[in-house]
């Protein structure tokens, strides 16, 4: 087994900086040991292709691919050299970690937390992945202080996990255009289309789509629509007192009856009696 380097905080960092950022671009091989570090630290790709060789496993990363590091995972980055490699590191001590975990997340076992084999890993499609980007150019000159890493730290997984959440469970393995699809099927306008904009956004022949939808999100494209459209709708209902046959309709419904059906048998409750229930009004 290769010898395994461990990186500490005090020897990365200057005293008292809560964080330390790295934005890099390189076009050949560099020697990077397997190392494993008394902090942690979050990475992501922006341009080219690298083998992430991680606790004794191999993964091809890709640009918007986002790997939560934690302490004890052992890893090197090979790079594939077909293209230059860009990508950025930002690393911050285990006190903040903790911090972080006690106020927000608590037994929450994604992100930094997980105790699976491999760090979690996230894909970002193009436009998440250029305000991740901008984001990092504004910690460049900012003050390594608590607050700033905390902010990024937070902006960060909130935009991983803001929508759905289905697609974000994809593994690695996963095409990207398929992640692309389902951020984009998010949008009002794809959403209220229905499966024709769900094949069109993916770009394949209706029958690959079909198969590949099944095989990534356990399900047939109409349902995965339809999910879309429920949870639109649940929010709606909790959030505002606009009539529901309207929020039905923008949701992407045509028939309602069969929404308040699917509705039914998703939330145990009919939309009306759901608001009743779930919409608390405080003024």
């Amino acid at each position: 087994m290769a010898k395994i380097d461990k990186i500490l905080w005090r020897r990365t960092a200057a005293p008292g900086e809560m964080f330390h950022l790295q934005n890099d671009l390189r076009a050949r091989q560099w020697a990077i040991s397997y190392h494993r570090h008394d902090f942690a630290e979050v990475f992501w790709i922006y341009t080219g292709r690298a083998i992430h060789h991680v606790n004794g496993q191999r993964q091809e990363l890709k640009p918007g691919h986002v790997v939560f590091m934690r302490p004890e995972d052992a890893h090197t980055i090979e790079l594939v050299p077909a293209a230059p490699l860009g990508f950025v590191n930002v690393a911050f001590p285990m006190s903040t970690l903790h911090a972080l975990q006690r106020r927000y997340f608590g037994r929450d076992r994604r992100w930094f937390w997980s105790r699976a084999a491999l760090p979690e890993t996230a894909w970002l499609e193009p436009a998440r992945l250029t305000r991740l980007q901008e984001w990092a150019d504004g910690l460049v000159n900012a003050p390594r202080s608590l607050f700033e890493i905390e902010r990024f730290l937070l902006n960060l997984i909130h935009l991983i996990s803001n929508g759905v959440g289905r697609e974000q469970r994809l593994p690695v393995e996963a095409p990207d255009w398929l992640a692309s699809a389902c951020a984009q099927m998010r949008e009002r306008t794809p959403r209220q289309e229905g499966v024709a904009a769900w094949v069109r956004l993916c770009g394949r022949s209706p029958e690959h789509v079909a198969r590949v939808t099944r095989q990534w999100l356990g399900m047939s494209p109409t349902d995965y629509v339809n999910e879309l459209r429920l949870v639109y709708l649940e929010g709606q209902l909790r959030t505002t007192s606009h009539p529901i046959l309207e929020l039905v309709l923008e949701a992407g419904f045509s028939n309602v009856g069969h929404a308040y059906e699917l509705f039914r048998r998703r939330y145990g409750l009919s939309p009306r009696r759901y608001r009743v229930t779930h919409r608390k009004v405080i003024v």
